[in-house]
């Protein structure tokens, strides 16, 4: 065997070692679906805690969050979140004892009322009567709340037949896209959002009209008396 041909098998007989012995120090390929991943409901909020946000107490940090009341409040809004989830299920134990007109009369007979516009719907301002608590306001406004947008998993109680136990406020509620009650300072807001920017002034002339009906002042005007519309 030449010179020539004993260095060629050496060579190819290197390679091949070398080869073998990367291949023993790679670990194999794993694809894609065989890799671990993390949960999907740990890098997303849970649909049902967003869901709440529309209903009573949670709403309190949705409704600081639409009216542009800034990061801070928000904050807030949201610490306060367990104690009004659970403020309105205490009152939601005696739902079915009020009718419609008499939440909506304990609510004006404990409060101010006025209108104010906001973007994409009107908001229904309660401020404590003279010598009334705000925890009594509060507690009133959970009450309606809780009627409107029960908490997930419980039912929507259907609404009276008689018009003398119905409320113009809970049409609001059925006219509205979203709803929800924010607290403020010494104010109670009842948020209402129109399902589509068509519906606007019809959803803030219906909380006017609630308002008016049941003899309360204060609606926001703007210039000449007139009800702003934005």
């Amino acid at each position: 065997m030449t010179k020539t041909m004993q260095l060629t098998m050496l060579g190819a007989a290197a390679l091949m070692t070398l080869g073998v012995g990367c291949g023993r120090g790679e670990k194999p390929a794993q694809s894609a679906q065989q890799r671990p991943t993390p949960a999907f409901e740990a890098a997303v909020p849970a649909e049902q805690g967003q869901a709440g946000q529309y209903g009573q107490g949670q709403a309190g940090q949705w409704g600081q969050g639409q009216a542009g009341q800034g990061q801070g409040q928000a904050g807030q809004g949201q610490a306060g979140q367990g104690q009004a989830q659970g403020q309105a299920g205490q009152w939601g134990q005696g739902m079915g004892m009020m009718s419609e007109q008499e939440m909506c009369s304990s609510f004006v007979q404990h409060s101010n009322l006025r209108v104010e516009d906001i973007e994409g719907g009107v908001a229904i301002i309660a401020t404590p009567k003279s010598g009334v608590d705000l925890s009594t306001l509060r507690g009133d406004a959970l009450h309606i709340a809780y009627t409107m947008s029960p908490p997930a998993g419980e039912q929507r109680a259907a609404r009276p037949t008689s018009a003398s136990e119905r409320c113009a406020l809970f049409d609001l509620g059925q006219t509205a896209g979203r709803s929800g009650v924010m607290e403020q300072a010494n104010e109670i807001r009842i948020i209402l959002l129109a399902q589509d920017t068509t519906g606007v002034p019809a959803l803030r002339n219906q909380a006017r009209g609630f308002v008016r009906q049941w003899g309360q002042e204060g609606v926001q005007s703007g210039q000449g008396g007139q009800p702003q519309n934005r």
